[in-house]
């Protein structure tokens, strides 16, 4: 099965990175013999196509024909982006991730005593592999706190609990603000990406007066 490019359909190409292959060998466990030996494919392969020379990726199909013998073919091809426009991506995204980064060192300094910016902030959703800034969007809705238990494997012995005060619809920037106290006061500087909070479903089901209880989710 052959695969025409992307860009000008062509179906002339040259291979850049071949694919790998692994086995998947399926055994009968009664007789012990291998009944079924399918290679698979574990990467796309990198093609360049012979008239417009854009780069593409396809991925390689294999089958096994009645006969016992083994065919290849290509298919989904899709085009991939020019020097060009990786660095205009890397580009735009530095600079929406920048300006995020700016207006959390800002709320910071406006609304803590340690102005220290320690979280990396990750809780946004991107379009085209552009961050989309929420950090004024509100995160929790209603009553909530945020809470953290001491961490002494990355945070060592000095490691401390965290517990926000009373929040009422907090933002992504105020949770950012809080993720970044909680750091501080953890000690855990390995797990630092703010991705979200989950809903601590034990402690909140321990309050009676409707507050919420939530726990930052951290990447590393």
């Amino acid at each position: 099965m052959s695969v025409r490019c992307p860009n000008c359909n062509s179906d002339w190409y040259k291979s850049v990175e071949p694919c790998s292959l692994t086995l998947d060998v399926k055994v009968d466990t009664v007789n012990f013999t291998e009944i079924v030996l399918t290679p698979t494919c574990t990467q796309p392969v990198t093609l360049e196509c012979g008239k417009c020379h854009r780069r593409y990726a396809a991925n390689l199909r294999t089958w096994n024909n009645a006969s016992g013998s083994t065919t290849f073919g290509l298919e989904k091809p899709r085009l991939l982006p020019t020097e060009e426009e990786s660095a205009a991506a890397s580009k735009a995204f530095s600079e929406a991730y920048n300006q995020m980064s700016a207006k959390i060192a800002a709320h910071l300094k406006k609304h803590f005593k340690s102005t220290k910016h320690l979280v990396s902030y990750s809780a946004y959703e991107s379009v085209n592999e552009v961050p989309q800034d929420n950090l004024d969007q509100v995160a929790i809705k209603g009553p909530c706190i945020l809470a953290a238990e001491p961490n002494p494997t990355w945070g060592g012995e000095s490691s401390k609990s965290f517990a926000s005060p009373l929040l009422e619809n907090p933002t992504w920037l105020e949770l950012a603000g809080y993720a970044n106290e909680m750091i501080r006061l953890t000690k855990d500087h390995h797990h630092v990406f703010f991705e979200g909070v989950d809903l601590d479903k034990k402690e909140t089901n321990k309050r009676s007066d409707g507050v919420k209880v939530y726990q930052f989710v951290m990447g590393s």
